[in-house]
């Protein structure tokens, strides 16, 4: 009686394993396949980055394909009291507090620059938008275009306004874009495009002779 039991039970548990071999072996198949597949996408991939890596080693990109270093520092706002769209580049502190006070020249603000500037090692690129609407300043980006030439892009950094037809915000934008302190050409562009999400159109706003005596 206890053998026949056994033997019942033996049954049973083998009947159990093929049921769940049957029921669930493709699906555990499913995801041992995929878990290698997985593995495989990240080796191939970690394989290419090392790959990559070493070309770079190797090949390192021409100074026109690197970007400088990002700017130091970076003031922007639509509040300026400049109503003249320009270009300025600061190199003295003396430059720059007149600057400063022309810019805030509306406010009544008689305090110092907000931006702590080394001049020994640092300039400034001021950069006027004029009379504008909807907007609150700008992007920057920067980058060394060649040996001896740094291109900044702006980008104003617009919005659109409800209600009815002609009501705007009014705004003078303005940056200010701390650099170190170089000989180099500058070029300013901005992006004049017409319609918000249609590709950039930059513009030339402003070319800079080089300096020759950087210091």
């Amino acid at each position: 009686m206890t053998r026949s039991i056994l033997r019942l039970g033996v049954i049973a548990a083998i009947t159990a394993v093929l049921f769940l071999l049957i029921v669930c072996g493709p699906t555990v198949y499913q995801s041992f396949r995929e878990a290698r597949r997985r593995n495989d996408v990240m080796e191939n991939n970690r394989q290419i980055l090392r790959a990559l890596e070493e070309y770079n080693a190797k090949h390192p990109k021409p100074i026109s394909e690197r970007p400088i270093d990002a700017p130091l520092q970076v003031m922007t706002g639509n509040d300026s009291a400049v109503r003249a769209q320009g270009v300025r580049r600061l190199r003295t502190a003396g430059d720059w507090r007149a600057t400063w006070a022309e810019h805030r020249a509306n406010t009544g603000d008689s305090s110092d620059p907000k931006l702590e500037i080394d001049f020994s090692i640092q300039e400034v690129v001021a950069i006027f938008g004029g009379a504008s609407t909807n907007t609150s300043g700008y992007w920057v980006e920067t980058e060394q275009a060649s040996q001896d030439e740094i291109e900044i892009r702006v980008n104003p950094d617009r919005y659109q306004t409800s209600g009815v037809q002609g009501d705007v915000d009014s705004a003078t934008p303005f940056v200010f874009i701390v650099l170190p302190k170089s000989g180099s050409r500058l070029v300013v562009l901005e992006n004049t495009q017409t319609y918000l999400g249609m590709p950039p159109e930059w513009t030339p706003l402003a070319k800079l002779p080089a300096i020759e005596n950087s210091e």
